[in-house]
């Protein structure tokens, strides 16, 4: 859950970034939209992620919570996951990271999608 917690905060400091005042943030883990939502009391171990992303959101005029059942949401899923282990933060326009293609890649595959 601290991931998605950390992917959440990440984008919306993009969104912050970019000036957007509206946002849709798509999340796989509703227990995060219920901490920051004030649907249960906040856990130790992303008490201070929730706490910031409140912080944050309170810039935005409109947030809209959408959830994506995670077996439809894998590769954000896998990504939020190996996110936690960079060392840097990392935005890309043209080029996503090669893990990020092999992720894609595999899910084409399972879909049996044609080219």
């Amino acid at each position: 859950m601290e991931a998605e917690g950390m992917a959440v905060k990440f984008g919306m400091e993009m969104a912050h970034r970019f000036h957007l005042h509206s946002i849709a943030i798509q999340n796989d883990c509703q227990q995060v939209e219920r901490l920051i939502t004030g649907q249960v009391v906040s856990q130790v171990e992303v008490g201070q992620i929730t706490k910031e992303i409140k912080e944050m959101g309170q810039a935005f005029q409109h947030i809209e919570w959408i959830h994506i059942p995670r077996k439809q949401n894998r590769v954000a899923h896998e990504m939020a996951h190996i996110a936690c282990n960079w060392e840097e933060i990392e935005c890309w326009v043209d080029r996503p990271p090669i893990i990020l293609v092999a992720l894609l890649n595999e899910e084409l595959a399972c879909l049996n999608i044609d080219d």
